[in-house]
C-alpha cells in the first residue's frame, strides 16, 4: 500500500482479515495496523528503495506466513471482523431511526 494519505484503509484490513501480511506507507491509517517485523512492515513515503527492501524478506515462505498469522490475529483481537463491523453499523443505523421518530 503506497499510498501518501489514508484514514484506515479498507484494502490493508481485508488483506490482514485474509491472513495476508501488508506492506504499507508509514503513514498514521497504515501504522495503526501494522508493527514492523510482526505483520507486516513499513516505509517511508516515496521512498522506493526502502519499499524494495521492505519486499525482499518476503521471498522467504516462512516469513509470510508467519506475519500473515499476525495479520489475522491482530484482526480478531481487535474485533474488526465483518461481523463486528456490520453489527456496529446496524446499531448506529437503529439508533439514527429511533432518534429520527421522537
Amino acid at each position: 500500500m503506497t499510498s501518501r494519505s489514508e484514514g484506515r484503509p479498507n484494502v490493508v484490513l481485508e488483506a490482514m482479515a485474509a491472513g495476508l501480511p501488508v506492506v504499507g506507507s508509514d503513514i498514521p491509517g497504515i501504522r495503526e495496523l501494522i508493527t514492523p517485523e510482526v505483520n507486516g512492515k513499513l516505509f517511508p513515503v516515496g521512498d522506493s528503495d526502502a519499499l524494495i527492501d521492505c519486499l525482499l524478506p518476503f521471498r522467504n515462505r516462512n516469513f509470510r506466513l508467519r506475519l500473515g498469522e499476525a495479520s489475522r490475529r491482530l484482526i480478531i483481537e481487535r474485533g474488526l471482523t465483518w461481523e463486528n463491523t456490520a453489527e456496529l453499523y446496524m446499531k448506529q443505523f437503529e439508533h439514527l431511526i429511533a432518534e429520527s421518530k421522537c
